[in-house]
């Protein structure tokens, strides 16, 4: 007789890939001026494709264009500079906001909070 130990009901994931149908991508390579490529997926109708993406591996701009960024490794702002999203040291919660939205749909976004919490809707 088998005993059935009740680690191994959660250490398996019993899902399958049956019936799931993936999603149509292309891949994009974005490319670092030192050297990093980047290859990142995106839908084939996107309506926006990022001209520049940080780079995983050492932060700084990559392109899509590959000669930009082989101009830019040429120079010594091309390898110096560090783009400040991925750079999380020193950034504040303020500065991570700020980098989605404006200051006015900020105070917009606060002011129709604070009418819905006065109303005591949630």
């Amino acid at each position: 007789m088998t005993a059935l130990r009740g680690h191994a009901l959660s250490s398996h994931s019993y899902e399958s890939d049956s019936n799931v149908v993936p999603l149509d991508a292309v891949p994009h390579a974005y490319h670092c001026p030192a050297g990093h490529v980047t290859t990142l997926a995106f839908h084939p109708e996107a309506e926006e494709i990022p001209e520049t993406w940080d780079c995983p591996r050492c932060g700084r701009h990559a392109h899509l264009d590959e000669t930009a960024a082989r101009r830019l490794a040429g120079s010594e702002e091309g390898l110096a500079l560090v783009s400040p999203r991925s750079s999380a040291a020193g950034k504040t919660h303020r500065d991570m906001l700020l980098e989605r939205r404006t200051t006015d749909e900020l105070e917009e976004l606060l002011i129709e909070r604070l009418q819905l919490l006065r109303t005591g809707e949630r």
